[in-house]
C-alpha cells in the first residue's frame, strides 16, 4: 500500500538559497496541517530548489547546467511522524539555456513523460504547466506501475481524496539501488534514461533528540550515522521563528551553512555561531539538519549540462536556553 505525504510549511533562508521543510520552517515550527494541502503545488519547485542548493553548497558548479533530476529521501521530523515515515520525492527540469531551478522565470522544456523506476517499479512523476516557468516535473503522481503499465494505488496517478489532486506516494529507498529516470521525450528533448546509485545508507544525526535544549554558550557538536564515501554533505542551522516574524529589522536571518567531510562523523559549530542566530533572529529554537548524497555530472549532446543526484536528509529542534 503506498501511502500519501503531507508536508509542513517551506521558508525561504535568504542568502543561501535553501529551503526548508518540516523541523526548518522559519514561520511556524509547528504543524501545519490545514496548510500543507494547498502547498503540494508549490513543492516540487520548492523541494527542486533545496536540493540544488545544496548540491551547489556542496562544492557542484551549477554555473553552467542545462538540466537537474534530483531523487531524495527524508526522514519526518519526530513532532510529525505517524509511523517513523520516510519520504523519498524526485524533481526534475531542462532549460534551453543554462538556468538554476529557483529561477522561477526560467521556462522549463517538454520532455513527454518522466519518471522513476526501481526494479519492477515505476513512479511517474507528475507534470507541471505553467505560463511563467513552463514544464517541470514533480512529485510521483501514483503508485509503483505493475509490469503491465497498471498504476497501483487506490486513486491512480490522478484521484485523491482532496478535489482530485494528485497523490502523493514515496518513492521507496532501496540500499545500493540503482534508479533510472526515464524519459519518453518530446520535439523539445530526446527520449533518455539517467542512472544514479543511491548510497549504502541514509543520513542520521546522532547525540540529540527533537526539541533538545542546548546551551548556546558552548560549542556544540554534531555527530552523525550515514555513507563514510558520500561526496555531497553539507549542514545547515537556521534560526525557527514563530508566525509573522522574520528576525532583526524584519530581514530574515541568514543561516549557518557548512561543507562536511562525510568520513569525519563529526563538526564541531562554534558557540559564537550559535549566539549570532539567536542574537540576530530572537529565536527560541534552531534548526539543524544534515544532506548528503552524491551526484552524477552528465553532458548530453544535446541538452548540455545535466545534473542527477540522490541523497537524504535528516533534521531536530533544537531549544535554545
Amino acid at each position: 500500500m503506498v501511502k500519501r505525504i503531507f508536508l509542513s510549511t517551506f521558508a525561504l533562508l535568504a542568502g543561501a538559497g535553501i529551503f526548508l521543510a518540516g523541523c526548518e520552517s522559519m514561520t511556524e515550527p509547528e504543524t501545519a496541517g490545514e496548510e500543507s494541502i494547498a502547498l503540494e503545488e508549490s513543492f516540487d519547485i520548492s523541494a527542486m530548489e533545496n536540493q540544488a542548493s545544496l548540491l551547489k553548497a556542496a562544492g557542484a558548479n551549477l554555473d553552467s547546467a542545462n538540466g537537474f533530476f534530483l531523487l531524495r529521501w527524508n526522514e519526518a521530523p519526530a513532532h510529525l511522524q505517524n509511523d517513523n515515515m520516510l519520504r523519498g520525492h524526485a524533481s526534475s527540469v531542462v532549460f534551453a539555456a543554462p538556468s538554476i531551478p529557483r529561477d522561477f522565470t526560467a521556462a522549463g522544456l517538454d520532455m513527454g513523460s518522466v519518471a522513476v523506476a526501481i526494479g519492477s517499479d515505476k513512479f511517474d512523476l507528475r507534470k507541471i504547466v505553467n505560463a511563467l516557468s513552463g514544464v517541470r516535473y514533480g512529485e510521483s503522481g501514483g503508485g509503483p506501475r505493475g509490469p503491465r503499465g497498471g498504476v497501483g494505488g487506490p486513486h491512480g496517478g490522478q484521484g485523491g481524496p482532496h478535489g482530485g489532486r494528485p497523490e502523493i506516494v514515496n518513492i521507496p529507498f532501496v540500499a545500493g539501488g540503482n534508479y533510472q529516470f526515464e524519459i519518453t521525450g518530446s520535439d523539445q528533448v530526446a527520449a533518455m534514461k539517467l542512472d544514479i546509485t543511491a548510497l549504502a545508507q541514509l543520513v542520521k544525526i546522532t547525540g540529540f533528540t527533537d526539541g533538545q535544549k542546548i546551551d548556546i554558550a558552548r560549542d556544540l557538536l554534531v555527530t552523525w550515522e550515514g555513507e563514510s564515501t558520500a561526496n555531497d554533505m553539507v549542514l545547515v542551522l537556521g534560526p525557527m521563528m514563530k508566525r509573522g516574524r522574520s528576525g532583526g529589522a524584519g530581514q530574515r536571518v541568514q543561516p549557518f551553512v557548512q561543507r562536511l567531510n562525510a568520513a569525519d562523523g563529526g563538526y564541531t559549530i562554534a558557540a559564537q555561531v550559535l549566539q549570532d542566530l539567536v542574537s540576530a533572529s530572537g529565536a527560541e529554537a534552531l534548526s539543524l539538519r544534515l544532506s548528503q548524497g552524491v551526484h552524477r555530472e552528465i553532458n548530453d549532446a544535446n541538452i548540455g549540462k545535466i545534473f542527477v543526484t540522490a541523497g537524504s536528509g535528516d533534521c531536530v529542534r533544537l531549544a535554545v536556553k
